[in-house]
């Protein structure tokens, strides 16, 4: 009879922690149900994409060596000048970019459009960076467009670390 009793109460026991389990998986089931619903409404969301977008994409903007800006995708919101330096030849002495306010990280600057190269940018008074011509010992010939020689203007893209 006592054996009949431990056996029952064994039997009740393991039951008892059966439900319990399948209790707890159908609850976290469910709850991880609604979370992933909840998660993919929120990625779904228009608002919420573009702001994403705008914190991924790094800012910068397109100048060419006459100063002009040719395009701009959020890196003046960071810089409050751009100049560049031209030399009696016409040939480009130095790029100084001042931001906004303090930048840690120089932007990165590249030509886009010829094989002209930066050095390393100096840090210079205030919160400025000054940019020179590396020596590559690659000669940056007078780039010529198909019309009439006309020389290409060399254009640049400055893009801001945040």
């Amino acid at each position: 009879m006592k054996e009949r009793e431990n056996t029952m109460n064994t039997l009740t026991v393991i039951v008892s922690v059966f439900t319990i389990i399948g209790i707890m998986v159908t609850i976290i089931l469910l709850f991880s149900d609604s979370i992933n619903k909840k998660i993919e409404q929120r990625i779904n969301n228009p608002e919420f994409i573009k702001k994403v977008a705008s914190e991924v994409r790094l800012p910068f903007t397109i100048i060419d060596e006459n100063n002009t800006i040719q395009y701009d995708s959020g890196a003046l919101e960071y810089i409050k000048e751009i100049e560049v330096e031209l030399d009696e030849e016409k040939e480009i002495k130095q790029i100084i970019i001042t931001p906004k306010k303090y930048m840690p990280i120089a932007p990165l600057i590249e030509c886009i459009n010829s094989n002209f190269e930066f050095a390393e940018p100096e840090k210079i008074p205030q919160y400025s960076w000054r940019y020179f011509e590396a020596k590559t010992g690659i000669e940056n010939f007078v780039v010529k467009t198909g019309e009439a020689n006309i020389p290409l203007i060399r254009k640049f893209k400055i893009t801001v670390i945040k």
